[in-house]
């Protein structure tokens, strides 16, 4: 069985290692949470490092929260969405409910007039 590969953003890879950072837990247990092999993860710490050697752990705090206030922005536009839907239906239903209710009050008030 072979297994596809996955593409992590360079944020996405911050924040991974920097639960690593904060929680001081293995790679293993990192690894086996993000179904990520720790070698990979030793990989994705050095090559930040490498990459950039003026990055240190702040920054990769720093990536990794931007990281999340992103899903967190994502979740937010979504709620708001569905709220905005549920809104235009509950306006659409009072507005049939106030017709009803005028159709209601009209037919009595003409078989009160009778």
């Amino acid at each position: 069985m072979t297994r596809s590969r996955r593409v992590f953003s360079k944020e996405k890879k911050a924040m991974i290692l920097n639960e690593f950072f904060r929680n001081k837990c293995s790679m293993i247990e990192i690894g086996k949470k993000y179904d990520v092999d720790p070698v990979t993860l030793a990989r994705w710490k050095r090559n930040m490092s490498d990459k950039d050697p003026g990055m240190n752990h702040s920054q990769v705090k720093l990536l990794a929260e931007l990281q999340q206030e992103k899903e967190q922005n994502k979740l937010l536009r979504k709620l708001v969405a569905d709220l905005s839907i549920d809104k235009e239906i509950l306006n659409e239903a009072l507005d049939i409910y106030k017709k009803k209710s005028e159709e209601l009050t009209s037919k009595s008030q003409k078989k009160s007039k009778k």
